[in-house]
């Protein structure tokens, strides 16, 4: 016999075993039969996994990774494991982040005593020291977050995580990041985290810069909240900053067109126009030509009548108006309104509807010490001296005598 052959055909005979129990092997699925998967896994046996280690049912020809665990000689098969083989890999992989860069993503699943448990592929521990605790667990269930590893416990394997340490390191990486690329005229944008009536503060992610109301728009009288609202993105111009003091300061207007430099094509001086009262103070108002475009009216040239306590007797708030623009100091970005000048003039008629002697009644509306002021007709006022209140009593004041209103 040719020894040559002969040694072939005998080692063509012979098995040499693949796998070793603890390995972790590729194997496709041949056949499912009752709780049992059989995997060919390129070896005269087969490999066989009990079906309740699938979530979702496996199909024949599926391929997928198995963990050898035992050889079943008396029934010619390989026992093997689908989970501990994801197990194994996740927790390799858990091991590797965790001496590199320790950032994970995972789902948070269930509340516990302790902590929340959070799927990473393998079971971890969130503690609620290390995450903002609350009230409703339904917020963040099954919500995909980043976490920091924290500790690893080979013995049990049990993995802690922390959220609060992620957010922390994350948010000092990008403050650093800002401070070191920041410089005057920088855009940057950002997310409204407060808003008050002097301004609003807004998280650049890691550091918080804050934007001044007189920077929000061009007009002078603005609400804060008329302009932004909580959680809106906004984009910013850098108008300074302290590297150490970790202050930033910002300007939304810097980014917007300055209507006063096409002013002169929109308005000129002894035009008539429209506006919005905006603010009215004690001295006068404030109306909006167009926004970023105020002009002021004071009281006398509110009205006719010669005498008003405040605006708010003749304007209110938000009243669309008609006036006359007396003045346009583009310089000091300042124009001067007239209302007054635009309606009719009750004294010009005034000859042809009233004479001496003729006896009215009137209505009292402001008193003085030395008499009263009333209201002939809107806009046209009269004057009653408290001497001539009456011909037998000597009244100290015109509240002694009066009532406004009567």
């Amino acid at each position: 016999m040719d020894m040559e052959n002969f040694e072939l055909n005998e080692l063509e005979n012979v098995e040499i075993n693949p796998v070793q129990e603890g390995d972790i092997i590729n194997g496709k699925i041949i056949k499912i039969e009752k709780d049992l998967v059989y995997l060919d896994i390129g070896y005269k046996m087969e490999g066989k996994i009990d079906l309740s280690e699938f979530e979702r049912e496996p199909k024949v020809n599926d391929s997928l990774e198995v963990l050898v665990l035992k050889q079943d000689e008396i029934n010619g098969n390989i026992i093997l494991s689908h989970k501990q083989a994801e197990f194994i890999k996740v927790w390799n992989n858990v091991n590797e982040l965790f001496n590199t860069s320790p950032y994970i993503s995972g789902k948070i699943t269930e509340e516990m005593d302790n902590g929340y448990k959070v799927d990473i592929g393998i079971p971890a521990l969130l503690p609620f020291s290390h995450i903002k605790r609350v009230n409703n667990f339904e917020e963040i269930k099954e919500k995909q977050l980043m976490f920091k590893i924290i500790d690893i416990k080979d013995r049990t394997k049990k993995v802690i995580l922390s959220r609060r340490l992620y957010l922390n390191e994350i948010n000092n990486k990008k403050k650093k990041e800002i401070l070191e690329t920041i410089e005057e005229g920088s855009v940057l944008e950002g997310i409204v985290k407060n808003i008050k009536n002097f301004g609003i503060f807004v998280d650049l992610g890691g550091i918080d810069a804050f934007i001044p109301k007189s920077e929000l728009a061009w007009s002078r009288n603005v609400d804060p909240d008329k302009i932004v609202s909580i959680n809106e993105k906004v984009k910013g111009s850098v108008l300074s900053f302290d590297k150490n003091e970790e202050k930033i300061l910002l300007s939304l207007k810097k980014l917007q067109s300055n209507p006063w430099n096409t002013i002169d094509k929109k308005f000129q001086e002894g035009m008539i126009a429209k506006g919005t009262i905006v603010k009215i103070i004690n001295s006068g108002v404030f109306v909006e030509l167009e926004p970023g475009i105020e002009g002021y009216i004071s009281k006398e040239n509110l009205t006719w009548a010669k005498y008003i306590k405040t605006p708010f007797e003749v304007v209110k708030k938000n009243d669309i108006v008609e006036f006359k623009i007396s003045s346009i100091d583009k310089l000091n970005k300042k124009i001067t309104l007239d209302l007054k000048h635009v309606l009719p003039n009750p004294w010009d008629e005034i000859s042809t509807k009233y004479f001496v002697g003729q006896k009215l009644t009137v209505k009292i509306k402001h008193l003085v010490k030395e008499g009263t002021y009333v209201e002939i007709e809107e806009n046209v006022e009269g004057y009653i001296d408290l001497r001539d209140v009456s011909w037998v009593k000597n009244y100290r004041s015109a509240r002694d005598a009066f009532k406004r209103g009567d």
